[in-house]
């Protein structure tokens, strides 16, 4: 039984197909639905030159935009449980989902930018491998 599902946004695409899938997926399935997006490291020479509440204000910039996005697709923000993190996209979204105990995680894979990429977008195609959980890829 499905009980918690993990959806991958990246807040620079729409993902509204990702959404979409995942919230009917969780819907079927009377599943917990919870949203993750990470924010890119910066690193430690950059980070010295940042005002020092700039993480805090990228944090709460990005809920705000995710709370946005939840609300464009029919789901009450206090339903869904909100994940931000930083770092690698594809690490976080895996660590996050072995601490969670996530059963299914739903993520979009775009058009490819390399040949390696060809079948799946990168991140996708590095969450599909590492993965201790099925996953289902939405192409966008």
């Amino acid at each position: 039984m499905t009980e918690k599902i993990l959806v991958a946004l990246d807040l620079s695409h729409s993902g509204a197909r990702v959404l979409e899938t995942a919230r009917e997926m969780a819907a079927r399935r009377g599943a917990k639905l919870i949203a993750i997006t990470v924010l890119p490291a910066v690193p430690a020479i950059v980070d010295s030159y940042m005002a020092s509440d700039y993480q805090d204000k990228a944090v709460e910039e990005t809920r705000t935009a995710l709370v946005e996005r939840l609300r464009e697709r029919g789901l009450a923000p206090e339903e869904t449980e909100i994940v931000i993190r930083h770092g690698s996209p594809y690490g976080e979204v895996i660590n996050y989902a072995k601490e969670a105990g996530v059963d299914l995680i739903v993520v979009g894979s775009h058009a490819p930018k390399t040949p390696a990429d060809y079948l799946l977008g990168s991140t996708a195609a590095k969450v599909v491998r590492h993965a201790p959980c099925s996953v289902f890829v939405v192409r966008t």
